[in-house]
């Protein structure tokens, strides 16, 4: 069992076709904007990010923030998150 849908192998198409990583779909909201890193850059990116929310908020809810993009404890990708 995996979180991310493709478990990080996939890579955001607009990013591949530059040559370029974001295998997570980390910073990309729906508007059409979107984040592109150099390899392995991704991964660091989502650690960062990680590391700073955990600094103010606890784990439930700096996963579903992740996840939903906004402040609460409670969501699918937690509970998926759990059974890891």
């Amino acid at each position: 069992m995996q979180l991310e849908s493709s478990g990080g192998v996939n890579n955001y198409s607009k990013c591949e076709a530059i040559g370029k990583f974001n295998r997570y779909g980390f910073g990309i909201p729906g508007d059409g904007t979107y984040l592109c890193f150099e390899k392995d850059e991704d991964t660091k990116a989502v650690a960062e990010w990680f590391e700073k929310k955990l600094a103010v908020m606890d784990l439930e809810t700096a996963v579903c923030h992740y996840n939903l993009g906004i402040k609460t404890n409670q969501c699918n990708y937690l509970n998926k998150f759990k059974t890891l």
